[in-house]
């Protein structure tokens, strides 16, 4: 029988790390063994919350922990062959395991993932973008998975687990060297976690789009042509500044017919493609200005990277500990895609 370990890691998550650690024991799978959580120097009484649950609880010892070293702190604890990570703002699938494991089984596989949704894509516009924002590749051999995972611990040693000095983007760092050791990641088409973003506002919203583009920054240097996701990415964002750009132009040279066919163009293109996989069809051009919002957020944390350069270590980018302020609630606003969450099909990030 192929014993499992469960790593939870988390900072300050309140009231979503102690839901987050229910669904592990609601999981209820024998395989099981151990059930860790790393704290990242929580003041909220999140340590006391785990050993309230029969979790062993890990501190990581640094002034600037961040998931990378919480998941290191995490895994090196554990003695299981297998080790599953789950961030403390996220809630396991009570199926995904009994599901996954079995795929272990295969020598070439390294890492399995399954697909991440929203936990209240109602709760605002933000909650419902990322929603439609998470990435999905198809099912199969897959280029990088998100921080939650199933991985093996000799996968871990081979590869000497995760990068302390990356406070982002560190899963998709891990994944190119775990493909470059001749092992798959491999995405199941199966749900694996609903995430609560926890975004209330503009600024939260524009501190996590710059924390991505300065990861995609760092992370598409370290790895180089071995994952081209990042610089697909940030290559996908420039022209999507460029083509507003271009708008702008054309409008002010009084072609604004050419000038509006630019800007809406790929917002149609979104809405469409949102419609035909049984989004409604606003959820199209939401998702269509989420990525061009962002674009300016994203090549920032870009411009960041550039002038702090590679050695130095990443600026705080925890959008949670931001002022916050009311949100609508669920039934105010109704974006959600028709259907439950499993059956719902989410839109791909690009």
């Amino acid at each position: 029988m192929t014993e499992v370990a469960i790593v939870v890691i988390g900072r300050d998550e309140g009231a979503r790390l102690d839901r987050s650690l229910r669904s592990v024991l609601a999981c209820g799978d024998h395989r099981i063994r151990e059930r860790l959580y790393a704290d990242c120097g929580s003041t909220d009484g999140s340590r006391e919350t785990a050993r309230s649950h029969g979790f062993r609880v890990l501190t990581v010892d640094a002034d600037r922990p961040n998931a990378g070293m919480a998941r290191q702190v995490g895994w090196k604890a554990s003695r299981s062959p297998l080790i599953f990570f789950l961030d403390g703002d996220s809630v396991l699938d009570p199926d995904f395991l009994s599901t996954a494991i079995p795929r272990m089984d295969d020598p070439t596989v390294g890492l399995v993932f399954g697909w991440t949704r929203e936990l209240r894509p109602q709760r605002n516009i933000f909650h419902h973008i990322f929603d439609l924002h998470w990435w999905r590749p198809p099912p199969g051999p897959a280029e990088a998975s998100g921080g939650c995972s199933l991985t093996k611990r000799e996968v871990l040693e081979a590869s000497g687990g995760y990068d302390a000095r990356l406070a982002a983007g560190e899963d998709v760092e891990l994944c190119a060297r775990i493909r470059a050791d001749g092992y798959q990641v491999l995405c199941l088409d199966a749900l694996m976690i609903l995430h609560d973003i926890d975004i209330e506002n503009w600024n939260q919203y524009l501190l996590r789009m710059a924390r991505s583009g300065f990861a995609d920054s760092r992370v598409a240097l370290l790895c180089g042509a071995d994952l081209s996701k990042s610089r697909r990415r940030i290559w996908k964002t420039r022209i999507r500044l460029l083509a507003l750009a271009a708008s702008v132009v054309a409008m002010a040279a009084d072609q604004w017919l050419l000038g509006v066919l630019v800007a809406v163009a790929p917002v149609w293109r979104e809405a469409l493609t949102a419609h035909h996989r049984g989004t409604r069809w606003y959820s199209g051009f939401l998702y269509a200005g989420h990525l061009y919002a962002s674009a300016a957020a994203f090549i920032w944390g870009q411009i960041l990277f550039r002038r702090l350069g590679p050695a130095s270590p990443a600026p705080s980018f925890d959008y949670k500990s931001l002022p916050r302020r009311p949100v609508q609630s669920q039934r105010s606003l109704r974006l959600a895609p028709r259907g439950s969450q499993r059956a719902a099909q989410p839109k791909r990030a690009v």
